[in-house]
This record gives structure tokens, sequence and C-alpha cells, in this order.
């Protein structure tokens, strides 16, 4: 087994942690209603200060401004399950 097959492995389990997680927090203080069920995304601004990310707004051109700010707000859970299947993809084509 590569390390680029142990990455995805370990990036993979922490995808499902993750997922474990919210799914555990978004039924904790449920009463069973439909209603009250809440999905918090964890995302990667979550952890760092508003003033890590002023250097986005610098950026000249608005469209790439964008993406940045797309990728930052994505849901970590989402980054950890693509980095895994990345590291799983590169793998399976350098394996030959």
């Amino acid at each position: 087994m590569s390390k680029l097959n142990v990455f995805g492995m370990i990036f993979l389990f922490a995808s499902l942690l993750l997922l474990g997680y919210q799914g555990i927090s978004a039924l904790m203080g449920t009463d069973g209603l439909s209603s009250d069920f809440v999905w918090t995304n964890i995302c990667l601004a979550d952890f760092l200060s508003e003033g890590t990310f002023d250097w986005i707004h610098s950026i000249s051109s608005f469209k790439v401004q964008t993406i940045i700010l797309f990728l930052v707000q994505l849901p970590l859970l989402l980054w950890l399950f693509g980095i895994a299947c990345l590291c799983f993809l590169i793998a399976a084509f350098r394996s030959g």
C-alpha cells in the first residue's frame, strides 16, 4: 500500500468522523420533530480569524475573488472527502 493510499484512507476516515460529529450534534437537542433538526456545516473560515482572509478582497479580478471565497466557505467535509478521492486517483494512475 502506497503512502498516497494511506493518506487517502486517513482523509476518508476524517471526513466520516466529521460527518458523524455533525450528525450527532444536529440530533442533540431535538425532541424528535423534523423542524428541530438543524445541520450546521463546518468550514475553513470557522477555524481561522476574519483578518486571515482580508487578502482575498484585495484581488483585482472579481471571478478569482469569488472562486477563492467559495473554496474558503466550502464545508470541511467536502474538502476532506475531495482530498481523499484525489489521493486515491493519483495513487491509481501512479502505480502502473
